[in-house]
């Protein structure tokens, strides 16, 4: 059953209705609390109850934004420790390597040297008096 263009325009125009008049009803109704204080007078027990119903909530939502700012500068706090961490530790790496490269090149010379001077004692010079057929 489908409708046709007009009937789907009321359709909506009456939801529209009604949902405007279900909200103008909560609105109402979260209302009444003042409307009946002050239909009591100035003080009364309706009015106190709603001033203390209103100090606690703001009192509730004073602690929630209190504890929502905490939590935020724990979480601050805690990135630039871990931004700090991370940071010494790159500095560590890198001076890790650097150490490790000089002693790469430390060996290297080494091994190198070494090979120069057994280079040199396997050859023999002139001096050892193999030469005296002249």
């Amino acid at each position: 059953m489908s409708l046709s263009e007009e009937e789907r325009q009321r359709r909506e125009e009456r939801l529209e209705a009604q949902h405007q008049q279900y909200l103008q009803s909560v609105a109402t109704t979260r209302k009444l609390p003042q409307l009946r204080s002050t239909i009591a007078g100035a003080g009364g027990k309706t009015n106190q109850r709603a001033r203390e119903e209103y100090e606690a909530e703001e009192t509730r939502l004073k602690r929630m934004r209190q504890e929502e700012d905490e939590r935020l500068a724990k979480e601050a706090k805690r990135a630039a420790i871990e931004a700090n961490k991370q940071k010494l530790e790159e500095q560590q790496s890198k001076k890790r390597n650097k150490r490790k490269e000089k002693e790469k090149r430390k060996k290297m010379r080494k091994l190198e040297s070494g090979e120069a001077k057994e280079d040199k004692e396997s050859q023999p010079s002139g001096d050892d008096g193999s030469e005296e057929d002249n």
